[in-house]
């Protein structure tokens, strides 16, 4: 074997040992991340107060939860938003809803977007080493079958076919070490694709549901506010 074919070998090997690390890797914290998500969201459906969740994450430094990350950005602006001030009797609170609102939406969504993107990150070289290994396969077998019949030329003019074969077969193992490792590369590629694409799915539904119960937090807050206002005689027309 030459240099650059021992080269390409072990090139071949160092992919395949990367490939099979990426998979356990992506495996293991999608199942992580799913095992939070499903934690939260046990807490969030559990009945509790909206604000008592929101505390309880407000202080950590990290949020590791997905669900738990898109809630919090979504509660986040609503208490930026100060809606205690706001007057939703007013002609204007409509208008104010409908962009509290538009903004919550905005920023749970963004969120699920990057909780995505950082469960990609690293399946791209998955697909990358699925694609490049055949051709590094069979580079490594033309360039041997190159060097095995120009060393027949030069110094075994007459080769019987027995001795030819074994070189032939040589030539032949890159590219069968590039099938080997292909293969489960192509198979590692869906899986994690499924496995992402399932997840955004869920954390779609759970967007959703937290910009309708935020969506709702301000509904209540407007009718508490007109029927106090109504009980007060705010409303009630002056006598003449």
């Amino acid at each position: 074997m030459g240099l650059f074919f021992k080269f390409i070998i072990l090139t071949m090997f160092g992919l395949m040992i990367w490939s099979w690390a990426v998979f356990i890797e992506k495996m293991t914290v999608i199942k992580i991340k799913k095992l939070l998500f499903k934690s939260f969201e046990k807490e969030y459906y559990s009945g509790e107060m909206l604000d008592k969740l929101y505390n309880s994450l407000k202080d950590k430094p990290v949020i590791h939860s997905p669900s738990a990350r898109i809630f919090y950005v979504g509660m986040k602006e609503l208490k930026k938003s100060n809606i205690s001030n706001i007057k939703f009797t007013m002609d204007y609170a409509e208008s104010i809803k409908r962009n509290i609102r538009d903004r919550i939406l905005s920023l749970t969504s963004g969120e699920k977007l990057a909780i995505l993107e950082e469960s990609k990150s690293g399946i791209n070289s998955i697909a990358s080493i699925s694609a490049v290994t055949p051709f590094l396969g069979i580079a490594a077998s033309v360039w041997n079958l190159i060097n095995v019949f120009r060393d027949i030329a030069t110094n075994h003019p007459y080769v019987t076919m027995t001795e030819l074969l074994p070189g032939i077969a040589e030539s032949l193992l890159p590219i069968s070490i590039s099938l080997i490792i292909t293969v489960p590369c192509i198979f590692f590629y869906n899986k994690l694709t499924w496995l992402i694409n399932r997840f955004g799915a869920e954390c779609d539904i759970f967007a959703l549901e937290v910009g309708n119960s935020l969506g709702r937090e301000l509904d209540i807050i407007s009718i508490q506010q007109h029927n106090s206002s109504m009980s007060s005689g705010d409303n009630l027309p002056a006598k003449k």
